[in-house]
């Protein structure tokens, strides 16, 4: 009889013991999963504040004449954009490509669009259209969260590892920032001409709902009229460790600087070897792209250029889908994640 309690007492303690860590385990990833929230939306939120709807993660496939389709309520979309700080773009529709796009892109900009460096959207001439000028991103990594480094750019996790701290200060400035665009006006010609066509109508019927009908869920199209891209970003990381915890929270050694040569006429010199090193030691497939551009034993600043520039945000205007398959006039997509009243 004491046997069999005392392996009942066992059982229940493993069973007990077994629940609590997958208890702590469960904790561990919810608060990892709301670190990656937070870091998502403060850096959509950096490049919000410059009046740019920001696309996450970066990508080079958003062009202006994309049309995408959102179904989800004004207030379920405002509550989105806050959560996540961006709005996802899930539902591509169409395309407005070819020589029609590529005839407003050139009467825009004129002299300014490079007409021979092929069709748009096949291929956008970047040197050819205006910069564009983002603030700065500044955040904080560490460790023991696991590294959570939802910040989509390569080169933080790279000099994270390399700066070896349990903490770091960092910040990203978006470099090499352009923008192209087309006219709402002749735009908007261009959604008509497509939401004409026949198969197009009858797609659209199907999503169509009565203006200012309080039962029915308005559905949009939205189309994107100017998108803003970045050809390069700097990073900069800063030890950020200020105690014995920090110090014990699973990091490396202080960055190995490689050593110099002693004969070396100027600090610069030396410093440009060392750098040298360092990048050499990345490897070709990183090193491509991602370059050190100036390290301390505390510090680290790196450059990340990419190999075509990559969409960061962009602007667009909605159009409700009405029963027939027909649109209604243009809204402005900031005008709803605000939550004004855009209907009829």
């Amino acid at each position: 009889m004491q046997s069999l309690v005392k392996n009942c007492t066992r059982v229940l303690v493993l069973a007990l013991v077994a629940a609590a860590t997958l208890s702590c385990a469960a904790l561990v990833a919810k608060d990892k999963s709301k670190q990656l929230a937070r870091v998502a939306k403060d850096w959509a939120l950096t490049i919000r504040a410059s009046q740019v709807l920001p696309t996450y993660p970066l990508t080079e496939d958003l062009l202006p004449g994309d049309v995408f389709l959102t179904s989800t309520s004004i207030g379920d979309e405002v509550r989105q954009f806050e959560e996540q700080g961006f709005l996802p773009l899930d539902n591509h529709l169409a395309r407005l490509a070819g020589n029609s796009v590529e005839g407003v892109l050139q009467t825009f900009y004129k002299s300014r669009f490079d007409a021979s460096s092929g069709a748009f959207p096949a291929a956008v001439a970047w040197d050819h259209v205006p910069d564009a000028k983002f603030p700065a991103y500044t955040f904080e990594v560490s460790r023991s969260g696991g590294m959570n480094l939802a910040i989509p750019v390569q080169g933080v996790p790279i000099g994270f590892n390399l700066l070896g701290a349990a903490k770091a200060v960092g910040s990203v400035s978006i470099q090499k920032a352009q923008t192209v665009g087309v006219p709402i006006q002749a735009l908007d010609e261009l959604v008509d001409a497509w939401a004409a066509k026949p198969e197009t109508r009858k797609l659209l019927a199907s999503y169509g709902t009565v203006p200012g009908d309080p039962d029915a869920q308005p559905v949009f199209v939205r189309i994107v009229n100017r998108v803003y891209a970045a050809g390069k970003v700097g990073v900069h990381l800063s030890d950020g460790s200020s105690s014995g915890v920090d110090a014990q929270a699973g990091a490396a050694a202080p960055l190995d600087l490689p050593s110099a040569d002693p004969t070396a006429a100027t600090t610069a010199e030396r410093q440009q070897e060392v750098v040298g090193k360092l990048n050499a030691a990345l490897g070709p497939d990183i090193g491509a792209h991602v370059k050190i551009v100036n390290a301390s034993s505390r510090s680290i600043s790196l450059d990340e250029e990419f190999a075509r520039p990559v969409v960061i945000g962009y602007l667009a205007y909605d159009r409700q889908i009405l029963p027939d398959g027909a649109l209604g006039p243009p809204v402005s997509t900031l005008a709803r994640i605000s939550g004004r009243d855009v209907l009829a």
